[in-house]
C-alpha cells in the first residue's frame, strides 16, 4: 500500500519525507501541483482579514513555509490551490475559488517553471 494515502491523519513529519522522496524519484519535475494552500511567498495579502491575527489560527503557516522550499526546487507547469477563498492568477500559481478551469493535459516541458 501507498503510505501517502493509507491514513488521512498521518502527521506532517511522516508525510513530508515521503512526499520529497516521490519528487526526488521524478527529478523534481512534474506537470501540475494541486494543493490546499500555497507557498507562503504567494500568500494573497488582499485575502486576509484586516486587523485579524491570522497566524493565531492558521496552523498551515508551517506547511506554507515548507512549501516555499518545495516550490524553489520544483520544476512545474501549473500550480492550483484554494485555501484563501479568492480567485486569482499569479505568474506562477492560480488560486481557485469561484472559478473553474480545464485541467491541463499534455503540458510541454518548455512551459514549466524551472
Amino acid at each position: 500500500t501507498d503510505k501517502l494515502t493509507t491514513n488521512y491523519f498521518n502527521t506532517q513529519e511522516e508525510i513530508r519525507p515521503l512526499f520529497e522522496k516521490q519528487l526526488e524519484a521524478c527529478g523534481w519535475k512534474i506537470d501540475v501541483v494541486l494543493s490546499h494552500t500555497a507557498p507562503r511567498k504567494y500568500q494573497p495579502e488582499e485575502a486576509l482579514l484586516l486587523g485579524f491575527k491570522q497566524w493565531k489560527i492558521d496552523l498551515e503557516e508551517h506547511t506554507e513555509k515548507w512549501m516555499d522550499s518545495i516550490e524553489e526546487r520544483l520544476c512545474y507547469a501549473y500550480w492550483f490551490c484554494g485555501h484563501y477563498h479568492i480567485s486569482k492568477k499569479d505568474e506562477k500559481i492560480q488560486f481557485l475559488y469561484h472559478n473553474v478551469v480545464n485541467f491541463p493535459i499534455g503540458t510541454d516541458k518548455e512551459d514549466k517553471r524551472c
